[in-house]
């Protein structure tokens, strides 16, 4: 980084370092050792970066619970497909788990899949107190090795017990990344973690348009080679492309027409793409699928849908050079990113970091350094951007906005920040994007730009 005049200041590692088990549940929140033979520590030490660490949910399976020979309580439950997740109730884990970690130089925690952790187990909607307990016990154990605390994919009833703890300083407010056309779009989500005074954050972008050889980033459909494709919810296919349109050339119907992105959160139903969404066995084939003839005014049984003809990655099609697909397949599309510049104003905007998600060979210098200064400093605003009044004004009033649309993209976006200079100086910030149709706007509109 060095090299490239990058002043990168924190390495940021994501689920892929620890031990998970049934699920890609957590077994042992440690490296695994044919990663990082060294150690982190080793890593930490040779980069000078400190370390933000991601973590998920817990296995019923894990380590740690005193259930599978560990030291500490862990609630563990068990569906009717023999899953299982945990819960720990046990402040002593969390004191050790990250007084372990700062050995390693793990200054920020990444707590992913709150959702999940909470919306799967049955104790957290039958007492009171446990998921309280979790959250709270979780921020104590960091608090007390100096470790801050950023909340991801949480529910409503998360974030808001973050105005109980003083380490919980930020919260990602946008989905996962993956090349996805809304996924910048934060105006509107920012609005609750701003006003419960955490620092909002953007999913890893993209400086670069393309970087090729990353087996998620090319249109095709990743399938698991011991099922039959053929047989219909057999095999598991992952498909985040935007290929919208069926093997009969059927243009699909937007999921959000329809009320599915809300119904089924978990599946990226975005727009009207194509997905392999298991929503009922009435509907797919366990391929990338849509619906053809369907609203809401009528019976779900009556609605229509029919298979995408997108490629199987690595059977149909070569993804670059390094992922050992067949070299004598045609090429596999790349799917690129359409706005490298405004994924990272967003990201400078929304003030909770700038998260760069290139291979090393990618990373745009001119881009990523215009959100720093030389010394590595965010030109973060002193406020998280957010919606202005008139974009609220416009989605409501306008009769252009459909009311299930979870993102303003057919009114565009009109965003407000603003920075304190001196502790006196209040300098407004607007973002504008993809504006299709406002009137002439006066600053009440605008709301009042001055700090919180």
């Amino acid at each position: 980084m060095d090299e490239l005049q990058i002043p990168v200041r924190y390495l940021e590692i994501d689920s892929w370092w620890y031990f998970k088990g049934p699920m890609q549940g957590v077994t042992k929140w440690e490296p695994m050792t044919d990663l990082f033979p060294n150690g982190l520590d080793r890593v930490q030490q040779e980069s000078g970066w400190p370390i933000t660490a991601h973590n998920r949910f817990w296995s019923g399976l894990t380590d740690y619970a005193i259930q599978n020979g560990g030291q500490y309580t862990f609630i563990i439950e068990r569906d009717d497909q023999n899953r299982t997740i945990a819960l720990p109730q046990d402040q002593l884990f969390w004191d050790d788990l990250f007084a372990n970690a700062t050995k390693w130089g793990l200054e920020m925690y990444e707590q992913d899949w709150l959702d999940v952790q909470y919306l799967m187990m049955n104790i957290t909607h039958r007492d009171f107190y446990a998921a309280q307990t979790w959250l709270l016990q979780m921020a104590a154990g960091a608090e007390k090795n100096d470790i801050y605390i950023n909340y991801c994919m949480s529910l409503p009833r998360e974030i808001l017990t973050s105005v109980m703890t003083t380490n919980v300083n930020a919260a990602r407010v946008s989905g996962d990344y993956r090349l996805s056309k809304d996924n910048w779009r934060l105006g509107l989500s920012s609005y609750l973690s701003s006003a419960l005074g955490l620092a909002t954050f953007k999913d890893t972008f993209w400086s670069s348009d393309t970087n090729p050889d990353h087996p998620f980033y090319y249109d095709c459909m990743i399938g698991e080679d011991v099922t039959d494709p053929n047989i219909p919810w057999t095999v598991t296919y992952r498909y985040n492309g935007y290929q919208s349109r069926t093997k009969s050339g059927f243009d699909c119907i937007s999921w959000y027409d329809l009320d599915l992105h809300f119904t089924a959160p978990n599946l990226d139903l975005e727009r009207n793409a194509c997905r392999n969404a298991n929503l009922s066995p009435s509907w797919g084939e366990g391929k990338p699928w849509c619906f053809t003839m369907a609203n809401l005014q009528s019976d779900p049984s009556s609605w229509e849908w029919e298979s995408c003809d997108v490629p199987v990655c690595g059977k149909d099609c070569r993804r670059g050079d390094q992922l050992g697909d067949d070299k004598d397949l045609p090429p596999c599309q790349l799917v690129p990113e359409p706005n490298p510049t405004r994924e990272a104003i967003v990201s400078i905007l929304s003030a909770g970091g700038v998260g760069l998600g290139d291979r090393v060979d990618r990373l745009n210098q001119t881009i990523i350094r215009a959100t720093c200064r030389e010394d590595g400093r965010l030109l973060v605003p002193s406020t998280s951007v957010r919606a202005a009044p008139a974009q609220l004004l416009q989605m409501a009033f306008s009769g252009i906005h459909h009311p299930l649309h979870p993102h303003a993209f057919d009114i565009g976006e009109m965003w407000v920040a603003s920075s304190v200079i001196d502790d006196f100086f209040i300098h407004p910030i607007l973002f504008f994007s993809e504006i299709k149709d406002f009137q002439e706007l006066s600053w009440r509109h605008l709301a009042s730009l001055t700090s919180d």
